[in-house]
């Protein structure tokens, strides 16, 4: 993952990385946050690509978007 981007279906994609407000868009904002989801909280979906590339993958991204 070299950047991020909002998505609501990124398909088969590696990584996509989404923010609560996308991914759970239909469910209303109060429902949202009596769970704790907030708007600012980002979801990462992982799967079959190696554990230690996506740990660095992320980090490289956290770390791009601090600079």
């Amino acid at each position: 993952m070299k950047f991020a981007a909002k998505a609501i279906h990124a398909g088969p994609s590696p990584d996509p990385a989404t923010g609560a407000i996308m991914s759970h868009a239909s469910i209303p904002k109060d429902v949202r946050q009596s769970y704790g989801l907030r708007d600012s909280l980002i979801r990462l979906s992982v799967g079959i690509e190696d554990r230690d590339d996506q740990i660095e993958d992320l980090a490289q991204a956290l770390e791009a978007a601090h600079r």
